[in-house]
């Protein structure tokens, strides 16, 4: 909105609608450590759906004046969720994002990135988390999903490690 010419010993200003528009956005929005909460989501994680633009900041000055929109924080949950019915613990045969980290070594952000690419479908949600924290998809398609991706059946896992570190989220 502020033009670079005008940042530096210049008088701003600014109509009365413009003001309330930006006011309303910013009292509808959670700093970074709010959008975490709000996703149920680490740092690390955070800060690589951010990275890989999942989410997106409404201001992105400095790095502690992000400040993000919660209805897009809740549309990216929905998304992620869908319809999913919730279970109270995790059923045979599914994987959580931690379990996946575990076995897989496989990242929170690219789990759920697998998710909103269409590769893998939620197919359950553990009762009582926050936001994404209690996704599940099935273990054999989050494996095929893999194997799509990486090409290769019969991975060892610090291979596995390489080969999702390294791939392009946006692929």
């Amino acid at each position: 909105m502020i033009r670079k010419e005008a940042k530096i010993g210049h008088v701003l200003a600014f109509d009365a609608p413009t003001i309330r528009s930006v006011a309303k956005e910013l009292r509808e929005s959670v700093d970074k450590k709010g959008a975490r909460e709000r996703l149920g989501v680490g740092v690390l994680v955070a800060k690589e759906l951010l990275r890989t633009g999942v989410i997106a900041p409404l201001l992105n000055g400095r790095q502690w004046r992000r400040v993000f929109r919660v209805q897009d924080l809740d549309d990216l949950i929905r998304k992620i969720c869908g319809d999913a019915p919730l279970v109270d613990g995790i059923p045979e045969g599914m994987m959580s994002a931690s379990k996946a980290r575990e076995h897989l070594d496989m990242s929170g952000g690219f789990f759920l990135k697998l998710i909103l690419d269409g590769r893998l479908k939620t197919a359950a949600r553990l009762s009582g988390a926050v936001g994404v924290s209690g996704v599940l998809v099935r273990e054999s398609e989050l494996r095929r999903a893999f194997i799509d991706l990486v090409g290769v059946a019969d991975l060892p896992t610090p291979l596995a490690a390489v080969a999702l570190t390294t791939t392009s989220l946006a692929v």
